[in-house]
């Protein structure tokens, strides 16, 4: 399907780039306006062709990389479920420990607070002691213990009667 040019008169002139070769061809022509612009149609057909195969590889270079961001955020969905995997081991594990840890405390702590009682009650019972008539008791301890023989066959003599 060929698009109809509008015919006008061609009294202006623009300047592009072409490639040596064009150049010459161009000059080959001379005052040949016919064969002028077949040769700048053939290269902006040419060109028009380039810039499609152009896009066509940017479409191509797209669908690629697209390709390769969903097999990177794969990748990425993978290690980001291995990593709340291994969190929640470490979690599990960690648990477990203090569980443990829990029982052993537990147990102390009943431990402790029984000796505490034992403590309090001793000592409750040594503030009941009279240390006056321990003493007294001791110097008779003493004393008895300095007695000779006969003194204290006497002694048992007197406790008895």
């Amino acid at each position: 399907m060929e698009t109809q040019i509008k015919k006008e008169e061609r009294s202006e002139s623009v300047f592009i780039y072409v490639t040596p070769t064009l150049k010459k061809e161009f000059e080959h022509a001379k005052d040949n306006q016919v064969l002028k612009e077949t040769i700048i149609k053939q290269f902006l057909t040419n060109e028009k062709d380039w810039l499609n195969d152009e896009l066509r590889q940017i479409d191509e270079s797209v669908v690629k990389y697209s390709a390769k961001l969903i097999g990177i955020k794969d990748a990425f969905g993978k290690c980001q479920n291995a990593y709340v995997e291994e969190i929640e081991t470490i979690y599990k594990k960690a648990n477990e420990t203090f569980k443990k840890l829990d029982l052993v405390a537990e147990n102390t702590n009943v431990k402790i607070e029984r000796t505490r009682t034992n403590l309090y009650s001793v000592l409750e019972s040594m503030s009941k002691i009279d240390f006056s008539r321990v003493e007294r008791m001791l110097s008779l301890v003493e004393k008895l213990d300095s007695m000779s023989q006969s003194e204290m066959d006497l002694l048992r003599k007197l406790l008895i009667n």
